[in-house]
């Protein structure tokens, strides 16, 4: 299946399209199928051999543009529905895979998220944000 108007599904193939309004695309990075090394080393010609996992973990990420405090909270109930487990911070997602041009789902955590305060509007309650990473690792 190819690219069919969304990047991310939080909540795997039946959860919730993440808007882009909240995906600065520039900022959207994908690095499906990372290759992991159990061992690497190079023979006594200076071969390389990798002793390499058949498991592929793969990483999305992205920047918001700037947002208000209740985009935040917009996100935050998007991803916290979604959670598996939410010590870990652990969901499922689906995702354009660039590499096979088609979607994937992939059980990840998301990293802790910083937030950076640009701009307070004390008259009409408002929080401005500077861009914020959301990053997901697959397991």
């Amino acid at each position: 299946m190819a690219y069919s108007g969304y990047l991310i599904k939080i909540g795997g193939s039946n959860g919730v399209d993440l808007p882009m309004k909240y995906i600065k695309a520039e900022s959207y990075k994908s690095t499906p199928d990372q290759r992991m090394e159990v061992k690497a080393t190079r023979d006594t010609t200076g071969v390389l051999h990798r002793n390499t996992v058949v498991h592929k973990a793969s990483k999305i990420e992205f920047e918001t543009p700037p947002i208000t405090n209740s985009d935040v909270s917009a996100l935050n109930t998007i991803f916290s529905n979604a959670y598996t487990d939410a010590l870990q911070r652990k969901l499922t997602i689906q995702f354009y895979d660039e590499e096979t041009d088609s979607y994937r789902e992939a059980d990840c955590y998301m990293p802790d998220v910083q937030y950076t305060i640009y701009r307070i509007d004390n008259v009409k309650n408002i929080i401005y944000y500077n861009p914020i990473r959301f990053a997901f690792i697959e397991y």
